[in-house]
């Protein structure tokens, strides 16, 4: 009991070997991958563009890195889906329910791109009846609001956006607004 609230413990899962899929390898999805990498996953990623050589041979841990043009084929591969896009016109609701339908039973989600780049009702119902293993979440379709279904779900994990918030990203901004 914390606070007279019952505490709820979920066992984690080894990501070791688990495949990754990651959807926009910017700046963040290449950091996701070389830690992943590190966990030993597979990784394999979709983006507008296949990564260039030329930065593929200045990052060793994208080497092993699949691209694939069909977001399709990652969701139904993946064990893990990570998700760094920008919001644009097509990136509005780029998760939907056909999207959860397509995923491995069990697998997990985390979402640290924009707002509403995936549709939280979908994945309040695929959570509640078992088909997703869980997820992460640092962006929320209706913030400052959460989805109900969401909140109330051991198996997911919500974070505010703290992107900016860094030791550097905070004395830039001081030093810029001296």
């Amino acid at each position: 009991m914390h606070n007279g609230l019952p505490i709820k413990l979920r066992i984690s899962r080894n990501s070791t070997g688990m495949t990754l899929c990651i959807v926009g390898m910017g700046g963040t999805g290449k950091a996701v991958a070389k830690r992943a990498q590190s966990l030993r996953m597979t990784i394999i990623y979709h983006n507008r563009h296949r990564i260039p050589n030329q930065i593929v041979k200045q990052h060793p841990y994208l080497k092993a890195a699949r691209y694939t043009t069909s977001l399709d084929e990652l969701l139904e591969i993946s064990k893990v889906v990570s998700i760094h896009v920008p919001l644009l016109p097509e990136t509005t609701c780029l998760i939907y329910k056909e999207h959860f339908q397509r995923m491995k039973t069990g697998s997990y989600l985390v979402n640290t791109s924009r707002r509403p780049v995936v549709d939280e009702q979908a994945l309040a119902n695929v959570l509640k009846l078992g088909q997703t293993g869980g997820a992460g979440l640092e962006v929320f379709e209706n913030e400052p609001k959460v989805h109900p279904g969401l909140l109330n779900d051991m198996n997911v994990t919500l974070m505010p956006h703290l992107g900016a918030f860094t030791i550097e990203t905070l004395t830039r901004m001081e030093t810029l607004a001296m």
